[in-house]
């Protein structure tokens, strides 16, 4: 599983969230995973 990070080493989501995995799937090397957002951690 490879982070997504913007030019700067950013996370493209920079707050905390909570999330849902609805699928994942193998491509190569790495690990394709698709999430809905459930909303803001609260921890």
């Amino acid at each position: 599983m490879a982070s997504v990070v913007l030019g700067a080493g950013r996370p493209l989501l920079p707050r905390r969230l909570d999330l849902e995995l609805l699928e994942h799937e193998r491509n190569g090397d790495f690990l394709v995973a698709r999430y809905a957002v459930k909303g803001p951690r609260t921890d």
